[in-house]
């Protein structure tokens, strides 16, 4: 069994480290050991995969650690949500740094890719990679192997406007600002499609959310305008 000393192994940290540490530690290990900018290290993948689970380990753990046993009494606690409960669960023991840690690799990635700071690592790594001129074959079939779908559809995008009643006729073409949540908003022109039902989602392929090498699709959705 794994204790908490492990993960602060793997990122090259003492176990006092903070939380600012750790995420110094994880943004520079994750360049090194990147498989896109390490292509002949038959090792990268596997060491990048024990990185991203230090990670969040160690950022759960520092976000549940009691600063002391005085102030861990005084706290009052809210009603939690069932995830809640569940990272309280997993790191009841964190001030002894002897938990268990049963995270999957899917679960693992889905809390990096929901991380801010670390899918901020991992865009400036894709854009370092497209400056090199590094194909992101192994990312593609890291993340194909690992989450499947999901972070797909996590870049699918919905949106909805108010247009007025002229408007909205098939065949009208419009210009409307895509405001995406990983990026800068965007201006395109659509046409709006025959048969078109008011409320009906009109799928944009490849306008939804970018992130690296992969870009989700938009569902638009027009409604008129209030006339009062």
């Amino acid at each position: 069994m794994k204790d908490i000393a492990h993960y602060f192994t793997i990122l090259q940290l003492k176990p006092d480290a903070s939380l600012q540490d750790v995420k110094a530690a994880y943004r520079r290990l994750a360049f090194k050991y990147h498989p896109d900018l390490n292509p002949s290290n038959p090792k990268a993948t596997l060491k990048f995969q024990e990185i991203n689970q230090a990670y969040v380990y160690l950022k759960n753990y520092l976000k549940h650690k009691p600063s002391s046993p005085h102030k861990q009494k005084q706290s009052t606690s809210p009603k939690k949500s069932p995830k809640q409960t569940a990272n309280k669960t997993e790191f009841k023991n964190a001030s002894s740094g002897r938990q268990t840690f049963n995270k999957s690799q899917e679960e693992i990635l889905k809390e990096i890719l929901e991380d801010p700071f670390a899918r901020k690592v991992f865009e400036d790594i894709f854009a370092q990679a497209q400056t090199q001129k590094t194909s992101p074959t192994k990312s593609l079939a890291y993340f194909k192997e690992i989450i499947k779908s999901w972070w797909i559809n996590q870049l699918n995008h919905e949106q909805t406007i108010y247009l007025a009643p002229s408007q909205i006729k098939a065949g009208t073409k419009i210009k409307i600002t895509i405001n995406q949540k990983f990026s800068s908003k965007t201006q395109v022109e659509i046409t709006i499609p025959l048969n078109y039902k008011i409320g009906q989602p009109i799928r944009l392929k490849k306008l939804g959310r970018k992130f690296g090498p992969w870009q989700g699709d938009l569902y638009l959705k027009i409604y008129p305008k209030n006339s009062n």
